[in-house]
């Protein structure tokens, strides 16, 4: 979110939208949650299984626009491991 103001300079009369959704990494297919409900905060599965699913819903949009230019901007983040979290996986 820290980005976007600067980046919403460079790209001109195009303009940018960003959509996230709190918590959630921005990542296909993949998000982390808690493993115990110990942890703070905690994440449970059903909220992992929720970003991927917003995820996939924003990959949606791009992929109904007119024209392709977006996509060659879009490219997934690396796996790395965030320490007490745990992977969900699109199913």
């Amino acid at each position: 979110m820290a980005l976007v103001p600067g980046l919403a300079k460079t790209v001109g009369e195009a303009g940018l939208a960003q959509l996230t959704m709190s918590a959630c990494l921005p990542a296909i297919g993949v998000a982390a949650f808690s493993k115990s409900s110990t942890t703070t905060p905690y994440y449970p599965r059903a909220f992992g299984m929720d970003c991927i699913r917003f995820n996939d819903s924003v990959l949606d949009i791009l992929k109904n626009r007119p024209g392709g230019e977006h996509r060659r901007h879009f490219k997934p983040i690396c796996h790395r491991r965030i320490e007490g979290l745990y992977a969900a996986q699109k199913e």
